[in-house]
């Protein structure tokens, strides 16, 4: 499928911010963890690549990605999306 109505750039420090808060999140949810292996393990699939969204209350966290290029979703304003991003 060809998407011509975005231009779409790698975001590498956009993308090591996802993976350092997942990563930290595996660390803390042991069955995540072991989700995240038999994923990868026995189909080949990154957690990551089908990670939909990540909720933070953390005002920190929630600025790192603003910082990595996250824009607010003008309809959900709680919502930070990266409309350039290829991870």
């Amino acid at each position: 499928m060809k998407r011509s109505d975005r231009t779409w750039t790698t975001q590498p420090q956009a993308a090591a911010i996802v993976h350092r808060v997942l990563n930290d999140a595996l660390a803390l949810v042991p069955p995540a963890a072991a989700l995240a292996s038999r994923l990868r393990n026995d189909i080949g699939v990154r957690l990551v690549d089908i990670l939909d969204y990540i909720a933070t209350s953390d005002a920190a966290v929630a600025q790192e990605f603003r910082s990595a290029g996250w824009e607010a979703d003008p309809a959900q304003p709680s919502v930070l999306r990266n409309p350039t991003g290829l991870f």
